[in-house]
């Protein structure tokens, strides 16, 4: 577990812990070894208003608050923005990943997004939200001029995170 997420030898790794957690859903309680005292419970879930980039895709749940918040509550979690998770240290907050502008002009699509240098993402299109298919790839804020042939007019654009 330490060599795999990197921490250090004198790091403490509490268990072991012999069972797997739900993957649609459970309650997770921590005690203390002593009294057996809840130092916190969890109820989750893998449905919205859950956050299901942390169902199969290797992310963990994380806190999207800073305390002070009901744990049971979807809103008080985030999918983790590394996959494995952040274990022993904080989870880095996601960058912001946004559409800024959309452009028609007579060369096509101007398209300005609108993220942090270091979020790497690719601009797809689709002709029925459910087929996508990337036209571009970059990281970084970037303007792209896309062209779209006749009778492709009704298609769907949408920046996804890679």
């Amino acid at each position: 577990f330490r060599a795999y997420h990197g921490l250090p030898a004198g790091f403490p790794v509490l268990g072991p812990y012999d069972r797997s957690l739900g993957n649609g859903g459970d309650t997770l309680t921590l005690k203390t070894a002593s009294e057996g005292a809840v130092v916190f419970s969890v109820t989750y879930s893998d449905q919205p208003p859950w956050p299901v980039e942390a169902d199969g895709t290797g992310r963990s749940l994380v806190p999207a608050v800073d305390g002070g918040a009901d744990l049971d509550s979807p809103t008080y979690w985030r999918a983790s923005t590394a996959v494995g998770g952040s274990p022993g240290r904080a989870d880095p907050a996601p960058g912001r990943l946004e559409i800024g502008e959309l452009k028609a002009g007579p060369d096509g699509l101007q398209v300005r997004v609108v993220t942090a240098s270091d979020v790497t993402y690719a601009l797809e299109t689709s002709p029925d939200l459910r087929t996508w298919n990337p036209t571009a790839t970059n990281t970084g804020p970037s303007d792209f001029s896309l062209k779209f042939l006749p009778g492709t007019e009704g298609r769907f654009l949408r920046a996804a995170r890679r």
